[in-house]
């Protein structure tokens, strides 16, 4: 195993999992502080993975965008 794969496979899905261990220990509510850096991290890994052609790097970003979702705050107002 090179250390490419090794920096932008594994490393991407161990940072996955550890999302969903924080989301569903439910010890981080949802805010901005936490939201958007995660959300920042889950676009660039897509775009880093569109630029060098890592199709399980694109899907890792994707899973790691739609998860930081869970930590941007939403409104419940209804109009």
């Amino acid at each position: 195993m090179s250390l490419s794969s090794l920096l932008y496979t594994i490393i991407p899905a161990i940072f996955l999992i550890a999302i969903i261990i924080i989301e569903y220990s439910g010890k981080v509510k949802p805010n901005l502080q936490v939201g958007i850096p995660i959300l920042a991290v889950g676009v660039a890994l897509i775009a880093v993975g569109i630029v060098i052609g890592n199709p399980p790097l694109i899907i890792t970003g994707f899973l790691i965008f739609v998860f930081s979702l869970v930590f941007i705050p939403r409104r419940r107002r209804w109009l």
